[in-house]
């Protein structure tokens, strides 16, 4: 299994809006074919911090992910509304401690 969190900082003023368009994304990624599951979190503390939690079966569902029209919609209607993206992909396995 592959685990993404892509943290987002969005410009002030924008949550509302960036909610709204992340809500379509949600629903339409959550009926992917090798999505496990896709949440949005908002920071209680920082209204402007997101980030996606993702779990997808393998690379390939992610990748296919990537390229879905809903996604790209995504990154091409909220690209002015984010100030800073950090975005990282973890192998699920889990560390020993």
């Amino acid at each position: 299994m592959i685990v993404v969190l892509a943290r987002m900082r969005i410009k002030p003023g924008f949550q509302t809006e960036i909610k709204a368009l992340a809500l379509s994304a949600v629903e339409a990624t959550r009926k992917e074919q090798g999505n496990v599951s896709y949440r949005l979190l908002q920071d209680p503390y920082d209204d402007c911090e997101f980030c996606f939690v993702e779990e997808w079966q393998d690379q390939a569902a992610l990748k296919a992910h990537t390229q879905s029209t809903h996604f790209l919609k995504w990154r091409e209607q909220g690209a002015h509304m984010v100030a800073d993206r950090t975005i990282k992909v973890y192998s699920s396995q889990e560390a020993i401690i």
